[in-house]
């Protein structure tokens, strides 16, 4: 801590340690340029999250270019009910796995959007059949996000990659089609780099 006259702040030194703490995880590794490709590709902001002591947590996020900052941003922790990359998450374990996951987690509603839990548990093998996972504006009113799990070529989960943005510009073919093409295709390429 730093006292700041009457007041103290964090100090700094927790951002070192927090960018020190991210290099030791091989999707941010490998994956940081494929975020910023995809990010580039798409016009959203791509992020990379890591599912570590059963929370979510935002290791990475390129922003689009034309977007004042990010929904995600690094650091950011994510709930596994409400979120694209929460349900991919959940999706990429087993049905039993995922309900205990559930049963450990915070399920308040985010928004009227919010799925109830018998709805999410439906929706799970769905995904697991797509490969991807959407948030219709179930976490934050306006934004739409896209995710798909992303594991080594052992099976090994190393997280999630999501794309996110405004309602607006996640919508129609480009939401239902073109994105998860393009997400899926950079997961995958991040899977055939991960040892």
């Amino acid at each position: 801590m730093i006292k700041d006259g009457q007041t103290y702040r964090t100090s700094l030194r927790f951002l070192e340690i927090g960018a020190t703490a991210r290099t030791h995880f091989d999707l941010y590794n490998v994956g940081r340029p494929h975020a910023e490709n995809l990010s580039d590709a798409t016009g959203l902001s791509a992020s990379l999250l890591t599912f570590e002591r059963e929370q979510l947590t935002c290791l990475y996020t390129a922003s689009a270019m034309d977007v004042n900052g990010s929904p995600i941003t690094t650091g950011d922790v994510l709930p596994l009910h409400c979120t694209a990359p929460g349900k991919a998450i959940l999706a990429a374990h087993s049905a039993e796995e995922a309900a205990v996951l559930l049963s450990e987690s915070e399920r308040t509603p985010c928004t009227e959007n919010t799925q109830s839990t018998e709805a999410l548990r439906e929706s799970l093998e769905d995904i697991r059949t797509q490969g991807w996972a959407v948030d219709r504006e179930e976490w934050q009113t306006g934004i739409r996000c896209i995710a798909t799990a992303v594991s080594d070529t052992d099976g090994n989960l190393h997280g999630a990659l999501c794309v996110t943005g405004p309602t607006d510009s996640l919508s129609g073919k480009r939401f239902e089609q073109d994105v998860p093409g393009l997400l899926i295709s950079s997961a995958q390429e991040i899977r055939s780099k991960l040892s």
